[in-house]
């Protein structure tokens, strides 16, 4: 009795931390973005890259726009400055409404 207790606690401790044991590889294209600009850029007179670097700059991070979803990039910001403002082929494991990226490639040209 006391194992079937702690199993139902602590599924219920883990559920709650939005850690997902059972989550899988993904693939998800859209444009990688910052956190001040979402789905639209602001600075006028700028293309999307552009825009997306200078914001970065200024000390916000990369999200990946997918339609009217947006998600928080975790993982190597090497290869989302590569891509950014751009649209981008994203792998890696959905936790909640972050993507932890385990590689990003041109989605661009398919």
């Amino acid at each position: 009795m006391k194992r079937v207790v702690f199993a139902v606690l602590a599924a219920t401790f883990i559920k709650g931390t939005g850690i997902d044991l059972l989550a899988s590889p993904q693939t998800v294209e859209g444009v990688i973005s910052d956190t001040m600009s979402g789905k639209q850029h602001m600075l006028s007179g700028k293309k999307d890259p552009q825009s997306t670097k200078e914001c970065i700059g200024g000390k916000t991070k990369y999200e990946l726009v997918v339609g009217d979803k947006v998600y928080a990039l975790s993982g190597p910001v090497s290869e989302f400055e590569k891509y950014a403002g751009d649209k981008a082929r994203v792998s890696g494991e959905l936790v909640k409404d972050t993507i932890v990226v385990n590689s990003v490639s041109d989605a661009s040209h398919r």
